[in-house]
């Protein structure tokens, strides 16, 4: 499920790096969100496997 997530999470910050309507604050922020909620993604992805596993 987090893999879902972290695929269209990069695929929204390859959207916003290319876009150029979205080279602005508003875009600044969806680009922080997304890669803070990209790499939470990540830490779960690693964690809870990890976890049931121990």
């Amino acid at each position: 499920l987090s893999v879902f997530g972290i695929i269209t999470n990069g695929a929204a910050v390859v959207v916003i790096i290319t876009a150029k309507n979205l080279q602005n604050a508003f875009g600044y922020s969806c680009m922080s969100h997304a890669v803070g909620d990209l790499g939470v993604l990540i830490i779960f992805a690693i964690w809870i496997p990890l976890h049931l596993i121990l």
